[in-house]
């Protein structure tokens, strides 16, 4: 599996000792454990265990040495049914503990927190990334990480930690967590933030269904090109699905959704057992390494201009009289080094779930007959590590002379 590399971009200071900062930017491969501090006397699993900051300290000189470089740190409980803390309480509880871990100057620090007044005040005693699970929903949280200059990671959550968890309901989970996320990510951006990153929220206003559907659906959201964060870490989903009832007891199931979002290109992994985390990752490298050294390699297949008759289009003329539509599909594939059909993707295949899209019921937008598509193709072989699908109009209903109507999306694991 080669990894994708990730940036993220401040406008203060990464850490000085930390060889992945170079100037103002952040730059690491592959997808980085991000260790939680919970300074709150009632999370759901580690409440009232990290308030000492010298025992705090030595936790960390352990992580640290087994390769752990950033640690997140929150005074405010988020598990469904939380009460809300106040600010000045908050603050009481963080601040030290920022401080200390900024003055060693080998880890990034998050701050885990909705307040703006919190971030501000965490920020200015060192913390260098804002970690907001209201998804800066309070615009004094984006106006204040702009005016900062630092990045910020944009959660989602449906309701309130109150009240998220009283039947959460969405038509469409994926859809509506990914436009969400990418509408404030841009406006982010647009108010100054100078980099993002995107979480699409586990456990927060989901289903153990909503939860696994976006897992799942990591390659679209990695597709727009921000960052992504998964934090399943300890959730109540893994306790019902495996029978544990006991969320510190929850670490095997905590890795098995970790390393596929790993697996399926998430930047960063938020857990409360960091050091276990990276271990599996190196084991997970070497399966990866070792299954590469057994194959013929990675190879690129392409299909170009396959033609067929569809119904799509938003007016009512194009479903009754359709039109011409070609389509472009590559996808990298990892092929198996010997001379038989058995050992790549099945061209057959690909020209079969590509025409039963373009013939099958109308999509009003190309666009979304290209995400159906890319996701038929991702989910058809295993093998298949990157897939780009072009697709044409070139009859489109357009006022003029044209060549060509086009929409191209990517997915990749």
């Amino acid at each position: 599996m080669k990894q994708a590399e990730f940036q993220l971009v401040t406008r203060r200071a990464w850490p000085p000792a930390l060889a992945y900062a170079t100037g103002d930017t952040l730059r690491w491969t592959g997808a980085a454990v991000v260790a939680i501090i919970n300074t709150t006397p009632d999370s759901f699993s580690d409440g009232g265990k990290h308030t000492a900051v010298d025992d705090i300290m030595r936790t960390v000189d352990g992580w640290v040495q087994s390769g752990v470089w950033w640690v997140d740190v929150g005074g405010e409980s988020t598990r469904p049914g939380a009460e809300p803390v106040p600010a000045d309480e908050e603050l009481a509880r963080v601040l030290d503990v920022v401080r200390a871990l900024a003055a060693r100057g080998d880890v990034v620090v998050s701050i885990d927190t909705m307040k703006a007044e919190v971030a501000r005040a965490a920020v200015e005693a060192g913390a260098h990334v804002v970690n907001d699970v209201s998804g800066l929903r309070d615009p004094a949280m984006m106006a204040t990480c702009a005016e900062l200059g630092v990045p910020a990671i944009i959660n989602h959550m449906q309701g309130e930690p109150g009240r998220m968890q009283d039947r959460p309901h969405y038509d469409d989970v994926v859809t509506e967590v990914e436009q969400e996320l990418q509408a404030t990510a841009r406006q982010a951006t647009e108010a100054g933030l100078p980099s993002v990153v995107v979480d699409p929220g586990w456990g927060f206003g989901k289903t153990d269904r909503h939860n696994a559907t976006l897992i799942a659906a990591l390659p679209r959201l990695v597709g727009h090109g921000w960052p992504v964060m998964v934090g399943a870490s300890r959730k109540g989903s893994l306790g019902r699905w495996s029978g544990e009832t006991n969320p510190e007891r929850r670490l095997p199931e905590t890795l098995a959704v970790h390393l596929r979002s790993r697996a399926l290109g998430a930047a960063l992994i938020r857990a409360h057992e960091p050091v276990e985390h990276l271990r599996a990752f190196a084991v997970q490298d070497h399966l990866d390494r070792d299954a590469n050294v057994q194959t013929g390699g990675r190879h690129r297949v392409a299909l170009h201009g396959l033609t067929f008759f569809g119904r799509h289009g938003v007016f009512e003329a194009e479903r009754e009289l359709g039109a011409r539509f070609l389509v472009d599909v590559v996808m990298d594939v990892d092929f198996e080094g010997v001379d038989r059909i058995e050992a790549t993707v099945n061209y057959g295949s690909v020209f079969n779930e590509v025409k039963g899209l373009v013939e099958g019921e109308p999509f009003a937008l190309i666009e979304s007959l290209a995400d159906a598509i890319a996701d038929r193709l991702m989910a058809l072989d295993r093998r298949v590590h990157t897939v780009t699908v072009v697709v044409h109009k070139p009859e489109a209903p357009l006022p003029g002379v044209f060549e060509d109507v086009t929409v191209e999306v990517s997915r990749h694991r």
